[in-house]
């Protein structure tokens, strides 16, 4: 299911789900406040009652509905590690209301380059080297960079959008992983065969392990650990995600909630002067 791979970042060779944005795509990506109307209603008429119950106490243990659409301005970088070796991706500034999107990262040459984007469009403008990039190029780097942030937000945030329009909720049993007993919530798609189970931990009602498979496979799913769930602004995020045999890792080492950015983060390539956020 993972292999070394250019698809879903802004450049370098990495491993991440081949069909990550095609499931975002027909999950429907609406993470913003402006939910349309009917999303809890449509979900709640596909999904068995259980398992909607079980997303619920999913959502509040991670802060709740309110505290995650008040959640505007987020920071995250990943970092990529396989067999122990780490590459940085990209580091990410997103404006959850607005669609705007910083991205940094480097060409397959190693030089540093900035996008400037709005994700609900497509959108920006790329500078490589303080400089605007050839039209070509750019268009290219812009993809990228809205592929990157498709792949990023699922990997972060999939436990909020349990929800969304057009995702199929389904209790799946459940399953002792050591001393630890797990609900585990089938999450499937109106318009797609991927398939991902969410392992709820019955103690903390968090999340903290997927499996999934995806492309309409079968066989063994790939599994997951969502690591180190503590508290970013108002809500809970996990910055650590760890295959089954340890060798593989997502890392999210600067995740951060800021409640307000300058605009420049948006609309300069000048490097970013923010504080530090939660």
């Amino acid at each position: 299911m993972f292999s070394p791979t250019n698809e879903g970042l802004a450049g370098g060779a990495v491993w991440l789900p081949r069909a990550v944005v095609s499931l975002l795509v027909a999950a429907v990506v609406l993470l913003g406040p402006a939910r349309p109307a009917g999303a809890e209603e449509l979900a709640a008429g596909l999904s068995d009652p259980r398992a909607v119950q079980l997303a619920d106490a999913v959502l509040a243990s991670m802060g709740g509905k309110d505290a995650w659409e008040s959640t505007r301005y987020l920071r995250f970088d990943m970092i990529s590690e396989k067999d122990g070796a780490q590459s940085l991706l990209t580091d990410e500034y997103w404006d959850k209301y607005t669609g705007r999107h910083r991205l940094e990262a480097k060409t397959d040459d190693g030089t540093p380059y900035v996008v400037l984007q709005n994700v609900n469009t497509g959108e920006g403008a790329v500078y490589i080297a303080g400089r605007r990039a050839a039209a070509e190029q750019e268009k290219t780097l812009l993809q990228k960079a809205l592929s990157s942030w498709k792949s990023s937000i699922y990997w972060l945030f999939m436990p909020y959008k349990m929800h969304d329009p057009g995702v199929k909720l389904t209790w799946d049993g459940e399953e002792k992983v050591g001393n630890v007993m797990y609900d585990k919530v089938l999450v499937s798609f109106v318009s797609t065969p991927d398939k991902f189970w969410a392992y709820i931990n019955r103690d903390t009602h968090l999340m903290d392990r997927w499996s999934f498979l995806l492309g309409g496979r079968s066989g063994e799913p790939v599994q997951y650990l969502w690591n180190g769930w503590r508290p970013y602004g108002k809500i809970l995020l996990a910055p650590e995600r760890v295959s089954a045999d340890g060798s593989r890792k997502l890392l999210f080492p600067h995740l951060a909630v800021f409640p307000e950015l300058p605009d420049s983060v948006f609309s300069s390539p000048d490097p970013v002067q923010v504080k530090a956020g939660s």
